[in-house]
Parts: structure tokens; C-alpha cells; sequence
């Protein structure tokens, strides 16, 4: 009876450890002149791009970036910079219930995101202001954070 409670479960885990996801920064309108609001990118001044101190209330250096002149193009390739990066991990365990046989009750527990730990959304890539000197309020900012801890028990009868 106790071997019925205690043994035969299963355990798993998905570690998950990222760099930053590439971004492409942008103007924010049409500077170009050439009604292409998407791909209209920053232009780079030498200055180092990051802050000192990347965090969630500044990760990049303003001084790191200046809109083009009216009517061209900024000089930033694409994925030329990283956002924040990530770590997770997922967990769960199941054990299954012999009933009779060709029948199971699957127990099952999984948590994702197990530890809880914060996770940083992207910062804010359009520089968002018309003054090629000075980005607007939210440039840089990061605002959202990736999914917290979710947990989740089933039940599945298996025949």
C-alpha cells in the first residue's frame, strides 16, 4: 500500500536560459519621408548604446542614438542591439493510478516558471519624439515582464 502512494511518480524539468532578443530600433514616424513607418531606424552617435546600468527604468544610453536628418535613412543595422535576457524553469510530476487493467487516473502537477523569478519584457524601442536630441518619456523603458509563476493540477483517466 505504500509503494501505491509513495512510489512511481515521474518528475520533469525545462530549464530555459535565453540571451536578449535582438531589437531594431525605430524613429517612430516617418522621417525618411518615404511613408515607411516600420523600418525607420535610429541613427548611432559612437557613444556607448547601453546604460550604465541597464535596468527597467533605463536600458539604453539616449545619448547613444540620434534620429536621422529629415529625409534619410539612420545608419543602426538591424539586431544590432539586445534586450534583457532570461531564465526559466518549468516543473512537474505525475503518477499513474492503476485501476483495472488498460486503465489509469494520471495524477499530474506542473508549474511553470517554478521559482518565481521576475522576467523583463522588452524596452521600448521608438524614440518617440520629433527633437533628434532628446527621445521621448518612454524610450528605453521597460514596462511589461514575462509570464509569473502559473500552476496547475489535472486529472486524466486514461482507457
Amino acid at each position: 500500500m505504500v509503494n501505491q502512494i509513495v512510489g512511481g511518480w515521474q518528475l520533469g524539468t525545462v530549464a530555459t536560459i535565453q540571451s536578449g532578443r535582438p531589437l531594431n530600433m525605430q524613429a517612430g514616424f516617418d522621417v525618411s519621408g518615404t511613408n515607411d513607418y516600420g523600418e525607420i531606424r535610429l541613427s548611432a552617435t559612437g557613444q556607448d548604446p547601453y546604460a550604465a546600468s541597464p535596468s527597467s527604468n533605463g536600458w539604453f544610453n539616449p545619448a547613444g542614438f540620434t534620429l536621422s536628418a529629415l529625409g534619410t535613412y539612420g545608419n543602426m543595422s538591424r539586431n544590432r542591439l539586445m534586450g534583457p535576457s532570461t531564465a526559466a524553469v518549468d516543473f512537474s510530476t505525475l503518477k499513474n493510478l492503476y485501476i483495472r487493467e488498460g486503465h489509469q487516473l494520471q495524477f499530474r502537477f506542473e508549474a511553470f516558471n517554478f521559482p518565481n523569478h521576475p522576467r523583463s519584457g522588452a524596452p521600448t524601442i521608438s524614440w518617440g519624439s520629433r527633437d533628434r536630441a532628446k527621445p521621448g518619456p518612454s524610450f528605453g523603458l521597460i514596462r511589461g515582464t514575462g509570464t509569473m509563476r502559473q500552476l496547475q493540477f489535472a486529472l486524466k483517466y486514461v482507457f
